[in-house]
């Protein structure tokens, strides 16, 4: 089973009349979280197994059927819908390898080709999180969204679990990953269901493991569909370990680590700890650290096969360093261009991590815009609410949401997994601070805690699927 089935087909036309069906039957912001992460949990894993012309890869085609769907039924709140500054990073993002593109002379049409991509793969989903996700309640929707798509896929991942990854070959007639040899962790399986890798897999259960457990330890929410939500985080914390992704379980610890210091120490500083991590790793490894000690502390803390992990992706790394600042400013474009090649023409690297792979394609230009348009959305929410406020409960959803972000973003630095889920939290995270501040200044003698975060935190929540 080595090449896409008919199912392939099958399902991406299914997904357009399920899009479809969803935004005529239910509520606009109900119908984009179903679309969205029906498509992004159960879809095939198609990039470059299977032409679909343009969309050349499933974290393309899902946002565009999601779009246009939306466009489509619910254009009215596009219309409304005004760019404001704090876009900018985000649109730089899309726009910068087009630049790379001209000055690697590859001309207009290939420009524009990368920034349509870059777009689907970023701008619309950081799109929908502008549109749809601005006001408190629904940053609390979009919250639970995620919890429900990580309690999904608990059933399929335990599965995995005890009988391997084989659902996706089972369905669709292919892997998506290279060798099994990757899915084989700790003297078990490592689960991928319908992502690309196991790692992608991990990082997303530690997202939705991260929430819930933080409204449970807040008690935000006390159950869900009448089940107290405490058996629920059980299955997740006991699922996202069983998936063998060390880098994902640590990163689950740090970021319940940051929550708790934060709440008790009443104080942002430990996310804004967390906010540094990725950029400083990206300037010292450019600016000539080896990284070996990384080395050494994955050995001590984990194993030997985890520390040669690390040290291959860092020798890697140096290469690629090394041939990405031939061409600093906006790389090398597209097409390989930026890969390391052997007398003979034999591709000698492998790219793991996003940092280093937007270095090779946009240069330093590229990899700035990124940088700051992944973690400007959490410095927005900081400059909002300070940290005295953090131990409120009515703030809990959007600060799991915040440093499950700045969790995305440091697994970004090791592991090119790319997800609609992260820009969708950057861009509901921007449009909470626009709204908020667009409502302070229309209540001026308001207290600082603005009627933004009072009023809709205030209110009960409703219970999941509610609509």
């Amino acid at each position: 089973m080595s090449s896409p089935n008919v199912m392939v087909p099958v399902a991406l036309a299914a997904f357009v009349l399920f899009v479809l069906g969803c935004f005529i039957q239910l509520s606009p912001q109900r119908a984009l979280l179903v679309s969205l992460f029906t498509g992004w949990l159960f879809l095939p894993t198609f990039d470059n197994a299977y032409a679909v012309p343009l969309l050349h890869a499933k974290v393309m085609f899902v946002p565009a059927v999601v779009l246009f769907a939306s466009v489509a039924f619910d254009g009215a709140r596009w219309m409304r819908f005004r760019p404001r500054l704090l876009d900018l990073p985000m649109a730089l993002v899309c726009c910068s390898p087009f630049a790379s593109s001209l000055a690697n002379d590859l001309g207009s049409y290939d420009g524009g080709s990368a920034v349509f991509e870059m777009s689907l793969i970023w701008g619309v989903p950081y799109l929908f999180g502008r549109v749809y996700f601005d006001e408190p309640g629904a940053l609390r929707d979009l919250a639970r969204a995620i919890v429900a798509a990580t309690l999904a896929y608990v059933p399929f991942c335990l599965w995995e679990i005890r009988m391997s990854p084989q659902l996706h070959a089972t369905v669709y007639g292919f892997q998506p990953f290279g060798s099994f040899v990757q899915a084989i962790r700790f003297g078990g399986y490592r689960p991928s269901v319908f992502m690309a890798h196991g790692l992608m897999l991990g990082m997303f259960m530690t997202s939705g493991t991260l929430i819930a457990l933080w409204i449970w330890r807040t008690h935000a929410l006390e159950d869900l569909w009448g089940v107290p939500i405490g058996w629920f985080c059980a299955a997740l914390a006991m699922t996202t370990l069983l998936c063998k992704s060390t880098g994902a379980a640590a990163l689950l610890v740090l970021g319940l680590g940051v929550l708790e210091a934060a709440r008790r120490l009443r104080s942002s500083m430990p996310l804004l700890i967390l906010l540094v991590l990725p950029p400083a790793y990206c300037v010292a490894r450019t600016s000539g650290w080896t990284g070996r000690q990384l080395v050494s502390l994955s050995e001590e803390v984990v194993n030997e096969d985890r520390a040669a992990s690390v040290e291959f992706r860092i020798v890697n790394e140096d290469q690629l360093i090394a041939k990405a600042l031939q061409r600093p400013w906006l790389g090398w474009a597209r097409w390989g261009r930026s890969r390391v090649y052997d007398e003979s023409g034999k591709d000698v690297s492998i790219i793991d991590g996003l940092w280093i792979l937007t270095l090779g394609t946009s240069g330093l230009v590229g990899l700035a815009a990124l940088g700051v348009a992944l973690a400007l959305p959490t410095l927005l929410l900081v400059s909002l609410f300070p940290g005295r406020q953090w131990s409120d409960t009515r703030l809990t959803p959007t600060a799991a949401l915040a440093v499950a972000g700045a969790l995305g973003m440091i697994d970004d630095v090791f592991n090119a997994m790319l997800s609609p889920i992260f820009p969708v939290i950057g861009g509901s995270l921007v449009g909470l601070y626009l709204t908020v501040k667009a409502a302070r200044r229309r209540r001026p003698a308001a207290p600082r805690r603005s009627a933004a975060l009072a009023r809709p935190f205030a209110t009960v929540p409703r219970q999941m699927g509610a609509d």
